[in-house]
Parts: C-alpha cells; sequence; structure tokens
C-alpha cells in the first residue's frame, strides 16, 4: 500500500492557481478573424470605446473602413467596417448590426456604406450609434439572405 502525505500548501496552491484560470476573464471566441484595410488580423470586436474614455463624437470627422472577414482557414465570409476618430478604433462592427446572428455584408461597397451612415449618425447625435433594422432596411440590406 503506497502512503502519499501531501502538506495543506501542495494541495491548495496549485488548486488556485487553477481556480484563478477558469474564473479569468477573457474575450468571447469567434470562429472568424479581421483583416483590417492595412492587412492586419485582428480578433473581433463590437464596441471599442467605452463610457469612461469616449471621445466627443460631435467634434471630430470620422474615418470609415471595410474590413475583410475570414474564417480560421483564410477563407473569406464577408464584410464589415471599423470606425476611426483621430487615428483611433472606437468601433469595430465585423458582422451586420441590429440583425439577429452573425450575418457578413456580402461587398465591401455594402459594409462601407452602412459604415459611413453610422458615422454620420454618431457625428450629429455625438454618441455611439445604435441601427435599426428599419435603418438598414432604407440602405438596401433586407435580411441574412440578400447578404449572403
Amino acid at each position: 500500500m503506497v502512503h502519499l502525505k501531501f502538506s495543506i500548501k501542495q494541495i491548495f496552491i496549485p488548486l488556485g492557481f487553477l481556480f484563478l484560470a477558469c474564473n479569468s476573464k477573457t474575450e468571447p471566441s469567434a470562429d472568424a478573424d479581421v483583416v483590417t484595410s492595412n492587412g492586419t488580423v485582428t480578433g473581433i470586436a463590437t464596441t471599442v470605446a467605452t463610457e469612461t474614455d469616449k471621445p466627443d463624437l460631435s467634434k471630430t470627422p470620422v474615418e470609415v473602413h471595410a474590413i475583410a472577414i475570414l474564417d480560421s482557414n483564410g477563407k473569406p465570409k464577408g464584410w464589415g467596417y471599423e470606425l476611426f476618430q483621430n487615428g483611433k478604433r472606437i468601433i469595430s462592427q465585423p458582422v451586420i448590426p441590429a440583425m439577429q446572428g452573425n450575418h457578413y455584408f456580402a461587398s465591401e461597397e455594402l459594409a462601407k456604406k452602412v459604415g459611413l451612415f453610422a458615422a454620420k449618425k454618431m457625428e450629429k447625435s455625438g454618441s455611439l450609434p445604435a441601427l435599426s433594422l428599419k435603418e438598414l432596411d432604407s440602405l438596401g440590406i433586407k435580411g441574412p439572405t440578400a447578404i449572403q
């Protein structure tokens, strides 16, 4: 019969590290990568600016960049957009906003069109934009079947 002797420290210290590792806050995983207009690959994010570091959106122009969305094998899935202000990314929108599910824009032009609409709405209101299905419809985005 084998007798094992362990101290309390030998048991609880590794368990503590395991607990901390399992409870660490990480970004949600996704099966797609975002390729920005300069060719860099980043993970998916939706809103980059927070309420505490939110810039004054009504005074500085907002730039719109279309981004190609790739699957984990590098195959194109569609398009999204990012909004920049003073060279800082404030929104990364890899999927069509306001639409249930993860649907991508079928073309770079559609992504830019909606991105420009969001930028104008943001500049006008001075806050981060929320787009509605009705607004998307007015821009020619009718639903997932018309996009993919």
